[in-house]
């Protein structure tokens, strides 16, 4: 018995000799199956200078759609402080709900992972500034980084839901660049 292509193409399965029968397949990661159907994004807060040591919350997004998206990568660059001694601090809030980043940040575009895409993200995404202030909100965490490149995984954000990431430089700082990027993309869509 031969097991022949449904579509007529000539092409037979093979079977072993335990009657096993043979086959390829491609495995694509949840991320990299949103990509090619147009669903994964990503937001970038460009160089923003924090020119003290207070706290300051630079990205805030809110899932204003209907479907699940994940935080996939969480990117934090961060430049030399100047006269800065110590670690820096980053800050996640879950669920903020007010604070001058919420109601004077800036806008900040969600490019479509897939450049053939018009699908855009139903979201709003914002970055903030010195000194700009989250409040409310729950599951503040803080987490120690030095210099350089911080990658940190992210997590599920249902409809609704919002997340805010703050930098708290070191003490002494009267200057760093700090820039984040964020890779998200939507659950079962």
């Amino acid at each position: 018995m031969k097991v022949e292509d449904g579509k007529g193409s000539g092409f037979f399965a093979e079977v072993d000799g335990k009657h096993r029968l043979k086959t390829f397949s491609t495995v694509l990661a949840e991320s990299q199956q949103a990509t090619r159907d147009g669903n994964s994004y990503t937001m970038f807060t460009g160089v923003i200078n924090l020119t003290s040591a207070d706290l300051s919350n630079l990205f805030y997004i809110k899932n204003t759609g209907d479907e699940s998206f994940i935080l996939d990568i969480i990117n934090i660059k961060v430049g030399k402080s100047t006269n800065g001694v110590g670690d820096f601090q980053t800050v996640a809030t879950f669920n903020p709900t007010a604070g001058t980043l919420i109601s004077g940040g800036s806008t900040v575009v969600a490019v479509n992972n897939n450049f053939e895409s018009a699908n855009i993200l139903d979201a709003v995404v914002l970055s903030g500034s010195e000194g700009s202030t989250i409040t409310d909100g729950f599951g503040a965490t803080d987490l120690l980084m030095d210099e350089g490149v911080q990658e940190r995984p992210g997590g599920i954000l249902p409809k609704n839901t919002s997340f805010s990431l703050g930098i708290h430089p070191p003490t002494g700082n009267t200057s760093v660049n700090i820039s984040i990027s964020i890779a998200v993309y939507l659950v079962g869509a």
